[in-house]
């Protein structure tokens, strides 16, 4: 509706500006500023969704206002008005990234239809940016036949009708993701963003900024800059591994779920949003609480609508299903459509073998196991699968393939294991071998209980 947007005008016309802005308050919530610096700074603090801006101001040339507002969000459409028509200064301006042109005498019709057009655009562009990489990788579908998952699709259903935000816990490789953005694409948000965060992926340091945006000025070298939150306005944001969101960030989500507003880093403005949250963990929740590593009152709000996902092995009758399914996928990859039917042999060491690594264990090996001679067979055997072959045969105990963030923390481990070793413990020495201050080696070393 576009009575919930928020519309700025940035005019020094003051007839204009009054005029103007009594006529588009009847359809927006209009905000308005007498100079370009002004203007800058309502966008800055408001959760501005389109801009009417004057090319001619008293302070700043409209050009660079125009560019300071793209610099701080490029999404939002900015739509030029002056009082004569200037084709030279038009191509400058769409050079800029103004998306339309409109003279001072405009028809309001015409104007609130360009809007919500522009505002469509707006949409998609800001589609394309969050799922690009989704969209590139494809999503799998929901695909189960047990019991247990079948209970699980009640709790997302349940979720769904109390429009509720979701905790996600199962160990790694279960499906965490997909049941989000499942969840998401049954919801009324589906025409919305889905916006996924990996907490593990991020520098501590930088999380907050991440998730709520930051004020220029907020720290050193810091920009105008929206944060996940807002770009998951409207829709689904799903932040994962959350055990690594430290205290402060905590407190920040938690004072969203109750008020449903947020402030970026290094501003108190408030800016209402409507977000559903979804959160999720390969790790015990409750441990995380008792540890301290979740605050008791964050720990408490997110485990209201809570959805265990078992693993793959505490659901066997999901495994053939989806086995399936993934050679079906990547068979289509390789341009090759046909019936796939896996032989009995090979079925029955696929629902023998204790899958480790869940679901993406079994997609992994799938995956690397296709290729195009496939094309060719009538039935996929044991033999069509060696690396799962070698696996089994090897007793069935062989280290899953890792994901990157594990195999960065078993290196690191590694490493500061033999460091402290080769140092005999020695802080100082272990400090000039490595590189590291002596401060940060000891947080490291003590992180991991090896101090």
């Amino acid at each position: 509706m576009l009575e919930d947007l928020n519309l700025l005008i940035i005019d020094d016309d003051i007839g204009f500006l009054e005029d103007a802005g009594k006529i588009l308050s009847k359809s927006f919530n209009v905000f308005k500023a007498k100079s370009g610096r002004e203007g800058i700074k309502i966008f800055r603090e408001k959760n501005i969704h389109v801009v009417l801006l004057d090319i001619k101001l008293p302070d700043l040339d409209g050009l660079s206002v125009l560019n300071e507002i793209k610099q701080i969000n490029r999404f939002t459409p900015v739509i030029i008005v002056t009082e004569y028509a200037n084709v030279e200064l038009a191509v400058k301006a769409m050079k800029l990234g103004a998306n339309d042109f409109v003279q001072k005498d405009f028809n309001f019709e015409i104007l609130k239809t360009k809007i919500e057009k522009l505002l469509e655009v707006r949409d998609l562009e800001i589609n394309l940016e969050v799922l690009r990489e989704s969209v590139e990788k494809g999503r799998n579908p929901f695909i189960y036949a047990s019991e247990k998952m079948k209970l699980v699709n009640m709790e997302i259903e349940r979720a769904l009708r109390n429009n509720a935000d979701v905790l996600l816990t199962g160990e790694t490789g279960t499906g965490k993701d997909l049941i989000a953005y499942e969840i998401h694409r049954r919801s009324e948000r589906r025409d919305k963003n889905f916006v996924q965060v990996n907490i593990a992926g991020i520098e501590p340091q930088l999380v907050e900024s991440e998730l709520f945006g930051t004020s220029r000025g907020a720290f050193t070298g810091a920009v105008d800059k929206i944060g996940k939150f807002q770009i998951a306005d409207g829709g689904t944001l799903y932040i994962s591994e959350i055990a690594e969101i430290d205290h402060r960030v905590q407190l920040k989500i938690l004072d969203f779920l109750q008020f449903k507003t947020i402030s970026k880093l290094g501003s108190n403005e408030r800016i209402k949003l409507d977000v559903r949250l979804i959160f999720a963990t390969n790790a015990d929740v409750d441990k995380l609480r008792s540890e301290g590593k979740l605050r008791d009152d964050f720990f408490y709000r997110i485990k209201v609508h809570h959805i265990h996902i078992p693993s793959l092995r505490e659901r066997r009758e999901d495994i053939i299903p989806l086995a399936e399914y993934f050679f079906k996928r990547y068979l289509f990859e390789l341009g090759v459509i046909k019936d796939i039917k896996i032989s009995d042999e090979l079925k029955n060491a696929l629902l023998s073998y204790h899958w480790p690594g869940n679901v993406r264990e079994l997609e992994n090996l799938i995956r690397a196991s296709v290729d195009i001679d496939f094309a060719y067979i009538d039935e996929i055997k044991l033999e069509h699968m060696p690396l799962f072959k070698t696996l089994i045969q090897g007793g069935g105990d062989v280290e899953r393939f890792l994901t990157y963030r594990e195999a960065e923390e078993n290196f690191k481990r590694d490493y500061f294991s033999k460091l402290v070793k080769i140092s005999g413990g020695n802080l100082k020495v272990a400090s000039e071998i490595s590189g590291l201050t002596v401060k940060g080696l000891r947080k490291v070393l003590k992180s991991m209980g090896l101090i």
